[in-house]
């Protein structure tokens, strides 16, 4: 009854500590336009959830929801999209007028080539659902829309043109959120002319990873923009930002694989990381860089690796079967 038990909580464990890896990303391509003849999506025609003078739309894409406030508060043909979330397949780059530049980017399409893509505002929030909900999001792609880039680049009738002279900046901070309290926040230089040497300031124009995993154990998360340039009403930076491939890995990291049974746990791990697994093999454990921080062998049964010298934050783990040479990778969190 004993080894009954055991093998029930091993495997309790095991399930748990796939969660990370089997998340779903969400690149957005499953987006359907309710019209299809339209480039762009952001509550305009007014299909939402009516309340008062609002239209509430929301959208379930991998383990993710996505919002969407249209606000007629002025009448219907005063219309704006108010809050959250917007979609977009227009590859207009020249164009300068808030729509389409505020739902184009500079690549003029999505990550790596794909179609769709979404485009946040200012407190724009994603909540997580499925396998996703109270777990670490892995990472997502950003870029600066094309509205956005002529702002900075050139300055327009609202916003000043960036210069080294000034300092300027424009941050994106991802701030995580567990239980309506905050986890921790992930900031990201949308562009920076802060350098002392101004051949190094830049306004991001490529599709650019940003790492989500310090967030922690999260629901939901929030997009908030700050800028060098403010005036009496707040930002003049217009404040979009191009989204994609959210909940994914980085490009350097290669896809994980399972030509062995191979279960970590706990997750998140604390001093020590259980594995079970059904080969003799070899295992290294690195950082997102790449950093080989612990190396040894694992038996084809239960084992314990001390982990205690490990900071909080995401690894990998790679084991591969000293027979066969073949290898397998997966992730783990650790936090104390």
């Amino acid at each position: 009854m004993k080894n009954i038990y055991k093998f029930a909580a091993i495997a309790l464990l095991a399930i748990s500590g796939n969660t990370i890896n089997a998340q779903a990303v969400t690149d957005f391509e499953n987006f359907n336009f309710p019209n299809p003849n339209d480039s762009i999506w952001d509550g305009s025609d007014m299909s939402g959830n009516p309340v008062g003078t609002k239209f509430i739309s929301q959208f379930t894409l991998g383990d993710a929801i996505f919002e969407n406030v249209f606000d007629t508060a002025y009448g219907a043909n005063w219309g704006y999209w108010g809050a959250g979330w917007a979609f977009s397949i227009s590859t207009d780059t020249i164009t300068p007028n808030f729509k389409p530049a505020a739902f184009t980017t500079r690549t003029g399409g999505g990550v790596n080539g794909s179609s769709v893509f979404a485009i946040a505002q200012q407190k724009s929030i994603v909540k997580l659902t499925g396998a996703a909900l109270n777990n670490p999001v892995r990472g997502v792609y950003v870029t600066n829309t094309n509205y956005d880039w002529r702002s900075m680049k050139y300055g327009d009738m609202f916003a000043k043109k960036f210069t080294n002279a000034d300092k300027d900046w424009f941050k994106l901070t991802f701030k995580g959120y567990k239980n309506g309290q905050l986890t921790d926040s992930v900031a990201f230089m949308l562009a920076d002319y802060t350098h002392q040497d101004s051949t190094l300031d830049y306004i991001v124009t490529d599709w650019t990873y940003v790492d989500l995993t310090p967030l922690g154990l999260v629901d939901s998360i929030q997009f908030v923009f700050t800028s060098s340039d403010v005036g009496q009403y707040g930002i003049n930076t217009p404040t979009y930002v191009a989204v994609d491939n959210f909940n994914d890995y980085p490009a350097s990291v290669d896809k994980l694989t399972s030509e062995f049974m191979l279960n970590i746990y706990p997750v998140p791990a604390n001093n020590n990381l259980f594995i079970s697994s059904n080969v003799n093999a070899n295992y290294k454990i690195t950082d997102l860089t790449g950093k080989v921080i612990k190396a040894g062998n694992i038996l084809d049964t239960f084992n314990s690796i001390n982990i205690n010298n490990l900071a909080n934050g995401v690894y990998l783990i790679t084991v591969t079967d000293k027979e066969t040479n073949v290898s397998t990778t997966k992730k783990f969190v650790v936090e104390k």
